[in-house]
């Protein structure tokens, strides 16, 4: 006498299915999350970039004399006497340097950030620098800015 259960060894339609709905719905779930991790990822890079040119920017005027810093490396302005030199209260001498998406100087035409420099003597021999980092540059209203102070004091006097 023959036993009459069936022996099922697999799986059947309904649960193939099920499994494959489950999977589908995870995977579109990990690939909606690419786009956010790698804007994430190239704003993370930018702000760290526009930090590496705001830190380079403060250690060129550092190390010249105080009284001859070269303010601007693609641009006309002459060096001036930091001591002097104020754009806060007048902005029309602010002091803008360009970049490419490297972080190497560049034209203004080709330049993706940009770098705007206000200088303001707190005394004799202290002004306050800082720098206001824009991206993308050629936009009319950027949407991406960092600012960064710092002091440079005059030891030539």
């Amino acid at each position: 006498m023959r036993n009459r259960s069936i022996d099922r060894r697999g799986f059947t339609l309904v649960e193939v299915m099920l499994a494959l709905a489950i999977v589908s719905i995870g995977l579109i779930a990990i690939l909606g999350l690419l786009p956010t991790g790698l804007r994430a990822a190239r704003d993370a890079g930018d702000n760290t970039l526009s930090a590496t040119i705001v830190q380079d920017t403060f250690t060129g005027l550092r190390t010249n004399a105080f009284h001859s810093a070269m303010l601007c490396d693609t641009c006309t302005i002459t060096p001036q006497d930091l001591g002097t030199y104020d754009t806060i209260a007048n902005p029309a001498k602010r002091v803008f340097n360009y970049y490419d998406s490297d972080g190497f100087s560049t034209p203004q035409a080709t330049a993706y950030y940009k770098v705007i420099l206000d200088f303001q003597p707190q005394t004799p021999v202290l002004t306050r620098v800082t720098a206001s980092v824009v991206w993308p540059a050629q936009a009319k209203n950027p949407v991406n800015n960092s600012i960064f102070v710092t002091q440079i004091a005059r030891y030539d006097q």
